[in-house]
């Protein structure tokens, strides 16, 4: 494998209710969820999908190329979240079956030298603008280097 990850993911999502206020989803990531990514050079992305509401969460990391190879350090850069407002998830939603794309970059979030692993028990949150936003417990993760 070309990128080692656990961690407790948890979204919390804001919607347009049909009686005008304003809700918020709170999505867990399930253990289960069906995990893809690519591996190339200086980057690295993980990908999890599930269902229902069509959700898709991809993670990128990338790696520094300092001038010595052993202060390289990788990051995660960005974080995008593509779903659906199901209404099963959403209720009430004022837009049953929309769909949402939602992007936070350059975050430079769990923060490691290559070759070894971020940990982190603690809530890492990161927003998403004011849609929302995701947060990370119980985190291991090493995008490069895998042996």
């Amino acid at each position: 494998p070309c990128l080692l990850a656990d961690s407790i993911i948890q979204l919390h999502l804001k919607y347009n209710a049909s009686n005008q206020q304003t809700k918020t989803a709170t999505v867990n990531v399930p253990s289960n969820a069906t995990a893809s990514g690519t591996c190339q050079g200086g980057f690295s992305s993980l990908d999890l999908s599930f269902e229902p509401g069509n959700f898709s969460l991809q993670l990128g990391f990338v790696r520094t190329f300092p001038a010595k190879p052993e202060f390289s350090v990788f990051f995660l850069q960005y974080i995008r979240l593509h779903y659906r407002e199901d209404p099963t998830i959403f209720i009430g939603t004022a837009n049953p079956n929309k769909d949402v794309d939602l992007v936070t970059d350059l975050i430079a979030l769990f923060s490691a030298s290559v070759g070894t692993s971020f940990s982190c028990n603690s809530e890492i949150v990161s927003p998403f603008q004011e849609m929302g936003q995701v947060s990370f417990r119980h985190t291991r993760v090493q995008p490069f280097a895998v042996q």
